[in-house]
């Protein structure tokens, strides 16, 4: 079983690039129970020698060195794996493991769990090395409430920039 309804999501990291930034992936329930966001396959390529800078596809399950989470608010942080939630349709984005936050495997308890705010870093890239950057992933995202959000940016130590925001569903099922 898996969500065969995802989206692949692209990008011009160009105008981001710095020395040293690294990709930031974050959910937020917006303080109310929400449902999942996920992703997969990660790739940012440097153009020139079309070189894979971060390729990423999480199919053993677990975060790898160079990634990072942090759970600003909440108790839930981002998963790699397949979902463990008995109310889920399906458990897989695409057929093998992937990063993943649900707010809806929270179960009974989602009505006295605390606001959940979750990001995922990526390694830091070296944005000098070439003159144009890409982005590509695969994307899932199922929201409950208005102003629950998945948003993707570029932090450079000291700055974070957006690159895209969904406050929409994307993807199933």
């Amino acid at each position: 079983d898996q969500f065969s309804d995802f989206v692949r999501f692209t990008a011009d990291l160009s105008f981001f690039a710095d020395p040293e930034m690294r990709l930031i992936f974050e959910f937020d329930d917006d303080g109310g129970w929400a449902k999942y966001a996920g992703f997969d396959n990660v790739l940012v390529k440097g153009i020139g020698n079309s070189t894979n800078i971060i390729l990423e596809n999480f199919n053993d399950c677990s975060r790898h060195n160079g990634w990072d989470t942090e759970i600003a608010t909440g108790n839930r942080g981002w998963q790699f794996g397949r979902l463990t939630n008995d109310d889920a349709v399906v458990n897989s984005m695409n057929g093998s493991c992937f990063a993943h936050f649900d707010d809806n495997g929270i179960g009974d308890e989602w009505q006295q769990a605390p606001p959940s705010r979750t990001l995922l870093y990526s390694p830091w890239i070296d944005g000098t090395q070439f003159a144009e950057y890409f982005l590509e992933f695969d994307v899932t995202f199922r929201k409950n409430i208005q102003e629950e959000r998945l948003e993707i940016g570029v932090w450079n130590g000291n700055k974070f920039r957006i690159v895209e925001t969904y406050f929409n569903d994307i993807g199933g099922p």
